[in-house]
């Protein structure tokens, strides 16, 4: 395989990935629309830690989502929200979540978050 075909088949690969994630982020997404939809009413009765625990059982038990699943989705989702506000800059998002830049990285890298900072 010459140079061109193996970066052809790496962003091939890339895309593939992404297209899972995005697969997986929408049925996440259904998941927990349909999860709210079922709360209502019934989130004044529950306690936080209770609506966690309907939550976790929700995705997990009704649906069948391994629990290490969910909360590779719960961080990814949240690391990309806090990428965004923080304009792309790891530093600051690593100064604002409590953890190191290396530990960031090694998460956007495993998520593959990919991100383009805003012209100023």
């Amino acid at each position: 395989m010459n140079q061109k075909e193996s970066i052809f088949h790496e962003r091939k690969q890339e895309f593939a990935c992404e297209d899972h994630q995005n697969q997986e982020t929408k049925m996440f997404e259904d998941l927990f629309r349909d999860f709210l939809k079922k709360q209502t009413g019934k989130r004044g009765d529950l306690s936080e830690h209770d609506l966690l625990i309907e939550f976790i059982e929700h995705f997990c038990i009704k649906n069948g989502i391994p629990f290490r699943a969910l909360m590779d989705q719960l961080e990814r989702s949240f690391l990309v929200r806090i990428l965004s506000e923080m304009n792309g800059n790891q530093k600051a998002t690593s100064e604002v979540l409590g953890i190191k830049p290396t530990t960031l990285y090694e998460k956007v890298k495993r998520h593959n978050i990919r991100f383009r900072k805003d012209s100023i």
